[in-house]
């Protein structure tokens, strides 16, 4: 029986920093699907954001999808953006191994491994042994498939503006302003 240690802060720095890298490419390219709706659709990332924000990645790739069906006009540059997001979803799909389980290190043997447990219909948990250079690779993959993609909305010139400098106060009229309308309506009856 392995003596695991579940606790992050006693992960070996090096297996920390290629997580941590693994999270910074997956940021970056779920940052350029969310470029590449608001590209399509023609507004600036700010308004683009306001709808992609929430959306889970299945859900970004068929709205994108959409929104370059109706942007893009030849069928080649169509096949060859599918067949980027495709690679881009299934890389995201390795970062969500790293992320959705816990990693642990063996107090005796100072290995690190990853707990995965699946749970769809039955119960399954492994223990799989990690290691730097895996998570690296990984990470790299993740980083070229959402730089590959950036590079064909650069391209085709669908890249959507950034607001520049700091937006004005929208304080008066963000969520919590709303609410504190609402409950002083609501107490004046």
């Amino acid at each position: 029986m392995r003596d695991l240690d579940f606790n992050p802060n006693n992960l070996p720095k090096d297996v920390l920093e290629a997580l941590g890298l693994i999270t910074a490419c997956s940021a970056h390219s779920d940052y350029v699907i969310e470029s590449g709706i608001a590209g399509c659709l023609g507004v600036n990332i700010e308004y683009g954001s306001a709808v992609t924000t929430h959306m889970t990645t299945p859900h970004r790739k068929d709205v994108f999808l959409a929104a370059a069906e109706l942007r893009i006009d030849d069928v080649h540059i169509l096949i060859h953006l599918e067949d980027l997001l495709d690679e881009l979803v299934d890389a995201l799909k390795v970062r969500n191994g790293y992320v959705h389980n816990s990693p642990a290190i063996d107090r005796s043997t100072n290995e690190t491994f990853m707990i995965r447990t699946e749970a769809r219909g039955s119960v399954d948990v492994s223990l799989i042994p990690l290691s730097v250079e895996v998570i690296l690779r990984d990470a790299q993959r993740i980083y070229k498939a959402g730089i590959s993609l950036y590079g064909l909305l650069d391209k085709l010139g669908l890249l959507p503006k950034i607001p520049d400098g700091v937006r004005p106060n929208r304080t008066h009229k963000d969520k919590a302003a709303r609410k504190k309308i609402r409950k002083s309506r609501r107490d004046r009856g």
